[in-house]
């Protein structure tokens, strides 16, 4: 009995460091798509009050990635409160001086909740849809400058929840006609990237 209460208690201790270890906060970096501040939330939704702004290249505090585009953040100081900013204006390594391209352009322009594709359309690619045991794919965008998007559905007009640079290893999870659904190592986030952007 005492050997059986040393285990299960040695499994707690074990489990709690798991734990601990997956909900540490991550230092990433603000890279928004105009070289501007990124708005911090009240709550993850574009609607709610800007409770605070962050300056390009600015290292942030993450506590943890929604997986619906959205990530919670520290703010210290003052505020000593959580606040929300979009997941695809977060970066891991602090980004070089703002130079506009078209590619941040593109990535400017604000999420509209009118994409343009259809149920129809979208059940005719999930049917295609395969599991497959989990490994891993590196990602290159059309230009060595440009970026490869992360979509929340399998359409090329659906929402953009991530942003990759060329060279970023993600981890496949399942695979349909002309795309994969993807998890990102570092954040954990899940969505779909074309096939088009692998080599």
């Amino acid at each position: 009995m005492k050997r059986m209460l040393t285990m299960v208690a040695a499994l707690v201790l074990v489990l709690c460091t798991f734990v601990t270890g997956a909900m540490a906060d991550t230092t990433m970096y603000v890279r928004t798509g105009n070289g501007k501040t990124l708005n911090v939330r009240s709550e993850p939704n574009t609607g709610d009050n800007v409770i605070y702004r962050f300056q390009y290249g600015q290292e942030v505090t993450v506590a943890y990635h929604l997986g619906n585009g959205w990530s919670c953040v520290r703010l210290a100081g003052a505020f000593d409160q959580d606040g929300y900013v979009m997941t695809k204006f977060l970066v891991n390594e602090k980004p070089g001086k703002y130079v506009p391209s078209s590619a941040d352009a593109e990535l400017a322009q604000p999420a509209t909740s009118k994409e343009s594709f259809t149920m129809d359309q979208l059940n005719e690619v999930l049917k295609t849809g395969r599991s497959v045991a989990p490994y891993t794919i590196t990602l290159y965008p059309t230009r060595a400058s440009g970026w490869v998007y992360l979509r929340w559905v399998p359409s090329r007009n659906s929402q953009q929840i991530a942003t990759f640079p060329a060279g970023k290893e993600v981890r496949v999870i399942a695979e349909l006609k002309d795309w994969y659904q993807i998890e990102d190592p570092d954040t954990g986030v899940v969505g779909f990237v074309n096939s088009s952007y692998v080599h």
